[in-house]
């Protein structure tokens, strides 16, 4: 077989010492019938000798074999990867170059490929699976005659390379989706209510390079099919006719397994500008760009669609942990590999000082001969660095035909290297051998360790090289850490580890779940619109139905709540006593002999009224007298409570260090000692963060931290009738700088909430009217939310219904049972809003209260009616947004909660004859006296209509003593306020979402008095 004339053996590895013409041999030894064993592997010989002697004397062509294809070889068992025997064989230029060459030709080619587009649609999922395995089936078979083909007409390249190469892209590709769901429904998934169609991306362009022409084909024909998509080939000038021939025998292939004519065609490359054409033209929808620099250019500037690839540089780092043997093996694989044509394929080793001149060696001894003659190096460097751009006649060619070229003496004992290798420091123009080159040369870099290893690296990938590979070589097991800062710090988007880079990137055989692929994209710091690996994926539309989904809800409260009067001493007492969940740290048992260590400490904070008042007593001599813990008060708290506050609480909890806080006051306390254990236990927080607005508070940006790290319970026990601040997730604090922000976490829930009624029979009547008509707006706020649900309506139509009942009685005549029933429908409100939240009478309300400093619940009261008519109207101009809330409710569960307090419609039934009654009549009048009852509520406890006229009775009872404030001044800051109430967090779940200029609207008439439509 003349092995050893026609073969050159150098370092253990075998390569054919003509570029172009390894086929005849090939086919001596597989078209004969005779066998023998030649160095340990059975060889078959050729069937006479004269045939091998006529082809190592020419080139070979494989064109006659490729013509005389029959459509199923699979009868015919004597035929190798598509190749009969060598006297079949005949010239290359015998096959046809494609007679699409002109814009005329094309036009009817494109109305083709477009009609087969559109044929290609009724494609079912098995249709397109039984086409793509036909054309893997085709390019199987045939894998060396194609690449015999590209060998020859290129003048490119190893054979046996590329037939693997052609072998690689039928086999991986269709191995990695045959299964995978290309057509129609490819997820479906009701629980989450996504449904997801694919359609072809189609028709397609794919310009293919002269580097790789039959296994790009054959790579882009295999995922088009798939994925139904026809495509045109715009091949390289110097691939014409082997591009053609594998677009004709796939092209066959696919029809027969039931694709439509026409799905697959190729031009004739006549010019750039007819490439363009075809690129530009109306029937192209999507290009793909595998070839040169011009080319992708031209691709990008087609405006249509575009995948494309770029240049490579890739550097291959050797740290001192390296297996030497095995990176050297490597290394030289990859770069010899089809003679270096691929553009993953390493260009440089980058070797650590520690083993450099051992891999240096290593590399000598494996067929690596080291350019040092600095004439000679001079001489590489022209030979394939030509005008700053690589050389076209090099690339591709074996080392010994470039050494040839360059006229570069090698050695006697090794006269056929397999890498002509440069040793260098430098990067950038002065020096050829940093750049992409495309042929077995190496240039190797020493590095002082792996930082430098690294940057050396880095500086070469950036170097023509920016987003595409990059390989190190390391022992996996000792060195996580480099290998995590090689794939943070290199700016390459395949980042390979131990393999040889040119097979490593293209996934498969090195690591079967990279996506096996050949076409790399080098992401948008290579020019390029993709990053991975190209897939069937990417030449997929996928269209995503998704169906309207019930949103998760929930119901957060305290995990315990006490209530009635007088039940604080019972309630403590479970701290310790029958309830398990409150038995926890120091207060109950901390240790394996069920014995605290300590005793427990608990923090009070409170305000100096409440110790004024003696309504912490009860508290402390539970606490202290039977219980037995140490107690501290903190009285600080001032009403509005400020970060200055805050600050100072923290400070004191960090002094005494609680395992319990109890907050015991009105709002303000609570609010305060909620925010206080926030900050003690998370200093990092900042109100900025923890006011910061959210849609939906599981999904908000700024996540609140886990509580319970230093503070294991926070007890609340509120002594006025309105805020419902011991059960909310909700408080407000004012900023250094005076701004008022309404803070929301589940983090802020209380563990535990006393609700104890004798604690607010000593609240001024003006007092209690202003807080039992915040829980009165919390009630009526919360029941029409757009988040409200069956779990939380039934506590607003509860606390409306206790306030409109008891709230006079409570106020007027400070009626001890109507004041509990009050004191507890604040609670019962705060439950409901705490999970349904609040609407835009509390957003209108902030802000009333922040610019004139008026009661929060007088601020309530005065846009709660206002807001009601403006929600209920049937057709809002904007509805707000929930999944659950698809259409206007709020007429409705007005007038619901209206008949719950005892209102009918009994004029507007009788109106309406009877019990044929319109239902949204009926509705609208119940909304009416409903509104009415809330206003004449208000009327008699004495509170005032509007702004105005509460600065009016202030400025009658002070005598004249202020300064009045006048409708042009509070008119002034109307729109202001109209903006800032928008903003508010209140507004999100307001059943009807508010313009802002209908919010100025609703504050003219809470100031003035104004009618609204």
């Amino acid at each position: 077989v003349h092995a050893r004339s026609e073969f050159g053996i150098c370092g253990g590895r075998l390569r054919h010492r003509a570029a172009c013409a390894p086929l005849g041999v090939m086919e001596a030894w597989l078209g004969g019938t005779r066998r023998r064993s030649w160095g340990g592997a059975a060889m078959r010989h050729p069937p006479s000798s004269s045939a091998t002697a006529a082809d190592s004397s020419s080139p070979h062509h494989a064109a006659a074999a490729a013509a005389n294809y029959d459509a199923d070889r699979t009868h015919a068992p004597h035929v190798i990867g598509g190749m009969k025997s060598l006297e079949s064989l005949s010239s290359l230029q015998s096959l046809p170059v494609s007679s699409i060459a002109d814009p005329a030709s094309a036009d009817e080619m494109l109305d083709v490929l477009a009609d087969a587009q559109t044929a290609f649609l009724k494609a079912t999922q098995a249709d397109a699976d039984k086409i793509a395995h036909a054309v893997a089936r085709a390019s199987d078979q045939r894998r060396i005659v194609f690449a015999a083909l590209a060998v020859e007409e290129t003048g490119m390249g190893i054979l046996e390379d590329k037939a693997l190469k052609n072998h690689f892209a039928a086999e991986y590709v269709w191995s990695k989706h045959a299964k995978t769901k290309t057509v129609g429904i490819i997820e479906e998934d009701h629980s989450r209510g996504i449904t997801q169609v694919a359609n072809p991306v189609g028709p397609i362009a794919s310009i293919i390079p002269c580097t790789n022409p039959t296994s790009t084909i054959v790579f882009h024909i295999l995922l088009a099919m798939k994925t139904r998509n026809t495509i045109v080939f715009l091949p390289h000038p110097r691939a014409r006719r082997v591009s053609k021939f594998v677009c004709d025998v796939l092209g066959k292939a696919a029809v027969a397994a039931g694709a439509p004519p026409g799905c697959i065609a190729c031009i004739d490359p006549s010019s750039v500008s007819f490439s363009q054409y075809i690129m530009q033209h109306e029937k192209i929808r999507f290009v793909l760009a595998t070839g040169g620099a011009s080319m992708v250019h031209a691709a990008y500037t087609s405006g249509k669609p575009t995948i494309a690839v770029g240049a490579g540089n890739c550097a291959s780092i050797v740290d001192e942990s390296a297996n030497l043997d095995d990176a050297v093996g490597l290394i030289v694989l990859g770069k010899t590999f089809d003679n270096g044509i691929i553009c993953a394929s390493e260009q440089a080793a980058v070797v650590v000082d520690e083993v450099y001149d051992s891999f240096v060696s290593k590399l000598v001894a494996r067929g690596v001969h080291f350019v040092r003659d600095a004439a000679q190096r001079e001489r590489l460097a022209k030979t394939f660095h030509v005008d700053g751009k690589i050389n076209p006649d090099i690339v591709g060619q074996s080392a010994s035909k470039i050494a040839q070229m360059a006229d570069i003496t090698v050695p006697e004992t090794c006269p056929t290297p397999l890498v002509l290798a440069v040793e260098t420091g430098e990067i950038g123009p002065q020096e050829p051998f940093s750049y992409e080159k495309l042929c077995p040369i190496l240039a190797v870099y020493r590095a002082q360790d792996f930082d430098d290893a690294i940057r050396k690296a880095k500086s070469l990938a950036l170097n023509h090289g920016v987003g595409h590979t990059s390989c190190l070589h390391t022992n996996v097991e000792r060195n996580r850490e480099r290998i995590r800062q090689f794939e943070l710090e290199m700016p390459t988007h395949h980042n390979l580890v131990n393999v040889p880079a040119s097979l490593g990137a293209i996934g498969g055989p090195y690591n079967s779940n990279l996506e096996p692929s050949l076409t790399l994209g080098v992401g948008t710091t290579g020019g390029s619109s993709m990053s991975a690996n190209l897939g069937p994926m990417q030449l997929l539309n996928v269209s995503t139905t998704a169906e309207r989904q019930e949103h998760v809800e929930w119901f957060k409260s305290p995990h315990s709540v006490y209530f009635n009067r007088n039940s604080i001493r019972d309630a403590l007492h479970d701290l310790v006593d029958d309830d398990p969940r409150d038995s926890f740290g120091p207060c109950g048992s901390d240790g394996a002999d069920g014995k605290s260590s300590r005793k427990c400490r608990v923090l009070i904070i409170t305000d100096a009224i409440m110790v004024g008042l003696g309504l912490i007593d009860t508290t402390v001599d539970a606490l202290v007298g039977e219980m037995g813990m140490t107690v501290s008060v903190w009285a600080g708290v001032t009403p509005d409570p400020t970060m200055d506050c805050v600050r100072s609480g923290v400070e004191e909890m960090k002094r005494f260090e609680p395992d319990v806080v109890i907050a015991l006051g009105g709002g303000s306390a609570i609010d305060g000692a909620k925010v206080m254990r926030l900050l003690y236990e998370h200093p990092e927080m900042t109100i900025e963060d923890m006011a910061l607005r959210f849609i939906e508070i599981r999904r908000r940006i700024i996540r609140f931290p886990l509580h319970n790290t230093k503070v294991r319970r926070l007890i609340c026990i509120p002594t006025t009738s309105g805020t419902g601040a011991e059960v909310t997730p909700f408080a407000v604090i004012t900023s250094d700088d005076g701004v008022k922000y309404p803070l929301t976490s589940y983090a802020l829930v209380p563990d535990i909430a006393i609700v104890d009624p004798s604690l607010a029979m000593s609240q001024p009547k003006r007092l209690a009217a202003y807080t039992g008509l915040d829980a009165l707006t919390h009630a009526l706020e919360s029941l029409v939310s757009t988040y409200a649900s069956d779990y939380t309506i039934p506590l607003s139509m509860q606390a409306t219904r206790l306030v409109l009942m008891h709230l006079e009685e409570s106020v007027v005549h400070g009626n001890e049972t109507a004041r509990a029933k009050v004191h507890h429908a604040a609670t019962i409100a705060g439950l409901a809003f705490g999970n349904a939240f609040l609407g835009i009478a509390h957003s209108l309300a902030h802000q009333l209260g922040a610019a004139f400093h008026v009661p929060h619940g007088l601020a309530c009261a005065l846009v709660i009616t206002h807001v009601m008519r403006y929600n209920a109207v049937k057709n809002p101009t904007r509805m707000g947004v929930f999944s659950q809330y698809m259409c206007p409710q709020s007429a409705e569960r007005y007038a619901s909660v209206a008949r719950f307090v005892g209102l009918d419609a009994c004029e507007v039934v009788r109106a309406g004859e009877g019990d044929d009654a319109d239902d949204d009549a009926v509705n609208a009048f119940l909304v009416e006296a409903l509104i009415d009852e809330v206003e004449a509520l208000r009327e008699r406890l004495g509170v005032p209509a509007t702004l105005i006229a509460y600065f009016e009775e202030q400025q009658l009872a002070q005598k004249g003593t202020q300064v009045p404030i006048t409708r042009e001044a509070i008119a002034a800051k109307l729109d202001g306020l109209a903006l800032a109430a928008f903003d508010d967090q209140c507004t999100g779940t307001n059943p009807r979402y508010p313009l802002i200029s209908e919010l100025k609207v609703l504050l003219e008439c809470a100031c003035f008095g104004d009618g609204i439509e």
